[in-house]
């Protein structure tokens, strides 16, 4: 127990620590505290900037009211800036209200398009009568502040488009920002007006334009309407923005959903479990991803039920859904290549591939599948060939273009032509562009050709060529462990 709270304690003055050196004063954590002493800029700061206990730094300039100013806001159309303060504890919130808050280059320039609120939270409750306290503390809580200094660029309609804090350099550095955001919200009012006048997925990609001038947490925190209004123009997923801005929440929906069937398909029959996907597919908004993996699930379920045809329609709609992935959609055209290998007549196996390969002939994947058919087939100069047409496609992809090589070295050495075979399998080793483990492999995989040729000192030396090419001790000691295997084999 005293270990814990020693590990404790110090997270605790961490947190502090970083929070002064960030010039961030948390509520009820004082930069002052003797667990920072030292640390950071908000306790290097000359205690003379401080104000005597109990008086509160506050201008004439900044009101204390948001109503009043949100009433002034609504008529003359100016914004708010809001400064969540700690006035006489927070050292950072002093050294800004010193350097920038009360300086005339600052107030001049922020009146012309500010209504300045000031909500302070002083250690000396006195300060601020309690019901405007009240007010100041719903407003932090509605616009998320957690730590002083705060400030929040509030428009007229009562929405936040920009959140700033301590910001050296003065007044130039502090306005410059200032006029950044009020670009950007500029940018938004105008590409908000634009979405309303258009319809469709043309309002859609404007109103995604628009909260993406301000900022994507800010639009996701507090302008819900907007975003729902782009879902609502989405529900095709035609413009990709669903995953944007619920990915999140689609996620933990998706995990959620699929935890449910997987424990459904462990103590249902299949039938059971295909009528709820079924009712699922049907009444609950699918998103792509969602979609996909509850397919994947159904297929499996009507294969084992003997339903062919439709799981030959759930990998179809699959293909369709991975239509923009294609090492995915490759690995659905070989499940359904595979699955209809099962049946009597292997006719629409064969036609699913070559009307895939037709669609898309840079597919290695597919060229992989066929040429292991055609192997079974005993058509070796066809496999062969396959192999080699894969095996031209998967440049970008070593881990295939691995299986491929792999996959023709074998047909090769089965088919009584050792030489060629060992030959594939080096020019693929001694390909230094080549990831180091999978060159190893080819080399393991040479020296098991050799071994069953009874060349074991040639085999030997292949095994400790391999060893040689691996960095990682974890790596190598997984070799060395495989490597032993295949000896005790033979």
């Amino acid at each position: 127990m005293v270990q814990i709270l020693r590990v404790f304690d110090a997270a605790v003055r961490s947190a502090k620590v970083w929070a002064c050196i960030a010039g961030l004063c948390i509520p009820g954590v004082s930069c002052l505290d003797p667990v920072v002493a030292g640390f950071g800029e908000c306790v290097t700061q000359e205690l003379s900037d401080a104000p005597a206990a109990g008086q509160a730094v506050m201008q004439d300039d900044w009101e204390t009211d948001i109503d009043v100013a949100l009433a002034a806001a609504k008529k003359d159309g100016k914004h708010l800036l809001l400064d969540f303060t700690g006035s006489d504890w927070c050292p950072p919130c002093i050294r800004l209200e010193n350097e920038v808050l009360s300086q005339a280059a600052f107030l001049q320039e922020a009146a012309k398009n500010f209504h300045l609120v000031k909500l302070d939270f002083p250690q000396n409750q006195l300060l601020v009568p309690a019901k405007l306290m009240e007010k100041n503390q719903e407003w932090m809580k509605r616009l998320g502040v957690d730590g002083f200094p705060t400030l929040v660029l509030l428009d007229s309609q009562e929405r936040p488009f920009g959140f700033m804090g301590y910001t050296a350099g003065g007044p130039p550095a502090f306005l410059e920002q200032l006029q950044q955001r009020l670009a950007s919200k500029a940018r938004f009012d105008q590409l908000q007006q634009q979405a309303m006048a258009a319809e469709g997925a043309e309002r859609g990609r404007l109103l995604d334009q628009a909260l993406e001038a301000l900022d994507l947490t800010i639009a996701q925190t507090h302008y819900k309407e907007l975003v729902e209004m782009i879902l609502e123009l989405d529900t095709a997923h035609q413009l990709g923005l669903r995953e944007k801005y619920r990915g999140d929440l689609d996620s933990e929906q998706r995990k959620a959903i699929l935890a449910d069937l997987l424990m459904l398909v462990r103590l249902r029959s299949p039938e059971d479990v295909l009528g709820l996907i079924d009712a699922m597919l049907v009444e609950v908004p699918m998103t792509p991803q969602l979609e996909s993996s509850v397919l994947q699930i159904r297929v499996d379920l009507e294969r084992k039920s003997g339903r062919l045809p439709e799981a030959v329609r759930s990998l179809d709609r699959l293909a369709e859904l991975y239509a923009e992935d294609n090492d995915a959609w490759q690995r659905v055209i070989v499940r359904k290549f595979y699955l209809l290998l099962g049946q009597p007549d292997k006719a629409d196996a064969i036609a699913t591939l070559d009307t895939a390969l037709q669609t898309r002939p840079k597919s290695p994947r597919l060229y992989l599948a066929r040429g292991d058919w055609q192997q079974s087939q005993k058509q070796i100069e066809q496999a062969l060939f396959s192999y080699d047409q894969g095996t031209a496609q998967a440049a970008n992809t070593p881990d295939l273009r691995w299986e491929l090589v792999a996959a023709k070295a074998d047909l090769l050495f089965e088919a009584g032509q050792q030489d060629p075979a060992i030959a594939e399998l080096e020019s693929f080793a001694a390909n230094e562009r080549l990831p180091a483990d999978l060159r190893a492999k080819a080399l393991v995989h040479k020296a098991i050709f050799l071994r069953q040729q009874g060349k074991d000192r040639a085999a030997l030396l292949s095994e400790n060529k391999a060893i040689g090419m691996i960095e990682s001790p974890k790596r190598k000691a997984e070799l060395e462990r495989l490597i032993q295997e295949v000896r005790d084999s033979f």
